[in-house]
């Protein structure tokens, strides 16, 4: 009998555990004194792009086959976050997403980027298997509107530069530059601008623009 208390206490210990752990785990970065601890968004939100339009931050991030998806978050400070929008509700361009006959795990949307760019929120992503896409909204709340491209770019960083011109950098290991137009259509031949081996499986390009001076992120 003592046994079996003994193992009934154990057992009702360990259902407990999760809760208690929970209780005592920082799941708020911000110490409310002006400083923050590590991780600032304790969840998993891969492949980050923000900006900054007017005095508010916004974050894009993989949501791969997850959908409503590529979820957009917004902050003030860039230590508290907040959910803004579920840029695309529903992916209807294959029934894998559907689970229909078929299916889509680890791929869908990956590492989008995002712009604000004459009173326009521009996003520009790319999955293995349908293609590349751009979503485009006046508010970062949405409504989006998405558009299947005739060509993807992999792991594009969208950039408009002051001539008015657009361009992509884009790749794997190797990273490219494509101007495209106002329709998102490449004008020329991707031109290769980093073949070098700092790191391999290079990815997941942006590209900046400061004090006159181009840089390549990736």
């Amino acid at each position: 009998m003592k046994n079996i208390i003994k193992l009934s206490v154990y057992l009702y210990l360990i259902s407990i555990m999760p809760f208690t752990t929970l209780k005592a785990q920082k799941i708020q970065s911000d110490n409310g004194d002006g400083t923050y601890t590590n991780p600032v968004i304790a969840a998993d939100f891969p492949d980050p792009d923000v900006i900054l339009v007017d005095d508010v931050y916004y974050f894009v991030s993989t949501t791969m086959f997850v959908f409503p998806g590529v979820t957009i978050l917004k902050s003030y400070d860039l230590v508290n976050w907040e959910f803004c929008s579920n840029v695309v509700p529903r992916f209807d361009f294959s029934p894998c997403y559907n689970l229909d006959g078929c299916n889509r795990y680890g791929h869908g949307q990956w590492a989008a980027s995002l712009k604000y760019h004459n009173g326009t929120y521009y996003l520009l992503f790319i999955t293995l298997d349908e293609g590349g896409f751009v979503c485009t909204a006046a508010k970062p709340e949405g409504p989006w509107k998405i558009r299947h491209l005739p060509k993807g770019f992999y792991d594009p960083g969208l950039f408009f530069d002051d001539d008015g011109k657009i361009y992509v950098a884009h790749g794997y290991s190797t990273i490219s530059i494509t101007e495209i137009d106002s329709n998102f259509v490449a004008k020329g031949e991707d031109i290769l601008v980093y073949t070098g081996d700092i790191r391999p499986e290079l990815e997941g390009a942006h590209v900046y623009k400061i004090n006159g001076y181009y840089y390549l992120y990736c």
